[in-house]
């Protein structure tokens, strides 16, 4: 059986490596996953996950197994309709567990099971060496996210002598620095995991505002891939100031990668997602 995955960038005509979401639920999933490709016109499919794809005329006419996949709460801007798009598809999956909790009360016809963004480990084969004291830290991302995050850690940056490295599709230009040397480098296609190893530390602060609780924990891992550790409080930038405390972080979070953030695990995944909706529909028609 062939499986496509219809990604938001495919649906789209965006470049995949331009939405994280696509990059990592679509053509990662794809290039590890033997039997499954990403969606194109023309072709033929055996089953469908829509990647943040919300096709209902595809949903409607397409009868093999049909899987949608969230990474973003997208009803509550009126893109989604949620229970309604439920109808059409055999099961939701999820890319984190708040998604997933919240989905499961609106939605009980279909199982809803998380699936969490995991590495393709083929892009992250050289991770970062650690020498010497920590100079700067590094953030990615989309720029509006910047600018409700990192305000609140200047002064954090300002107190421990570090300058801060923001990788993003726009810049980040506070009226208050704070004193902390700011660098924009563009988000590129070509350069992005290299422009990131610039930095000694990656902060990535939690948040308990807007949609934060159903963001996935990408970042993290990304910036665990690239061999970077994360701070996610003041405390834990003091920590990783020095490189022995760098270096023994990314090391351990290097095994914890391999053995449960590999996109092949996703691939398990969604293969048994798969199965049990092939062996529902078998049961019916028996039935």
């Amino acid at each position: 059986m062939k499986t496509g995955i219809i990604s938001f960038a495919s649906m789209h005509g965006r470049h995949p490596w331009k939405i994280g979401s696509s990059m990592i639920r679509g053509q990662w999933l794809a290039e590890a996953w033997p039997d499954a490709d990403l969606w194109s016109n023309g072709r033929k499919f055996d089953a469908l996950i829509f990647q943040k794809a919300y096709w209902e005329q595809m949903m409607n006419d397409f009868t093999g197994p049909k899987i949608l996949d969230l990474c973003d709460p997208d009803w509550m801007d009126g893109n989604l309709e949620l229970i309604k798009v439920s109808k059409l598809v055999d099961a939701i999956t999820c890319s984190n567990p708040g998604l997933t909790e919240f989905v499961s009360k609106v939605v009980k016809n279909i199982p809803v099971i998380t699936v969490p963004d995991r590495l393709n480990m083929g892009y992250f084969t050289n991770p970062k060496k650690h020498i010497g004291r920590a100079k700067t830290v590094v953030w990615f991302g989309y720029s509006h996210n910047a600018k409700e995050v990192l305000p609140r850690v200047l002064s954090s940056l300002k107190q421990h002598g570090l300058d801060l490295l923001v990788v993003s599709n726009a810049g980040f230009n506070p009226i208050n620095s704070f004193g902390v040397q700011i660098q924009n480098i563009e988000w590129s296609l070509e350069r992005a995991y290299e422009d990131i190893k610039l930095g000694d530390i990656a902060i990535n602060p939690k948040s308990v505002f807007g949609n934060y609780r159903y963001k996935s924990n990408n970042k993290t891992l990304i910036s665990w891939g690239l061999g970077i550790p994360v701070a996610e409080t003041a405390d834990d930038m003091v920590k990783f100031l020095e490189p022995a405390g760098r270096q023994k972080e990314v090391d351990a979070r290097r095994v914890e990668l391999e053995k449960d953030w590999d996109i092949q695990l996703s691939v398990r995944q969604f293969e048994d997602i798969l199965k049990t909706i092939w062996s529902a529909r078998k049961n019916e028609k028996q039935s």
